[in-house]
């Protein structure tokens, strides 16, 4: 029986970790992603074409144009796909973009903007209160039969 113990709080402690690593990296994701937001430049584009994804053929790119302040046209494709895809061709959008690399240019969603910060968050969001159950659930358990924890190191 110890050895499950030692198995549930390893699985507990790890899990709270990979939580602990997702919150690093969506608060990481989210200090990128406001930077951006705040220096970026704005322009109006156009969905010039929706290209399948190579490793998903049912998912589509959006592959749209914009000029930049200096007036130099660019064409970027979207590093998020979706199925159905989220834009028409010849609908107009709004583009942010860092002047110094506008091919980095995202679409104004939230997804495109904030996506990666919010899955992490919300991976870690969900990993957190899971690990600390498996790691605390002698104790939780015990609550409810009644029992010591102290029974269950036996």
């Amino acid at each position: 029986m110890a050895f499950l113990n030692v198995n549930r709080e390893g699985i507990g402690l790890t899990t709270i970790g990979v939580a602990g690593l997702a919150l690093v990296a969506a608060l990481g994701a989210f200090i990128y992603s406001l930077n951006f937001v705040r220096t970026a430049s704005q322009a109006g584009g156009q969905v010039v074409q929706l290209q399948k994804d190579e490793s998903d053929p049912s998912s589509f790119h959006t592959v749209f144009t914009f000029r930049d302040s200096r007036g130099a046209e660019h064409t970027v494709k979207s590093a998020l796909a979706s199925s159905p895809p989220e834009y028409k061709l010849g609908d107009a959008v709004v583009v942010l973009y860092d002047i110094n690399s506008p091919a980095q240019a995202k679409i104004r969603n939230f997804f495109s903007i904030w996506g990666l910060a919010f899955i992490a968050a919300l991976l870690g969001l969900v990993a957190l209160p899971t690990g600390i159950v498996i790691l605390k659930w002698p104790d939780i358990n015990a609550r409810f039969r009644c029992t010591p924890p102290s029974a269950y190191a036996a």
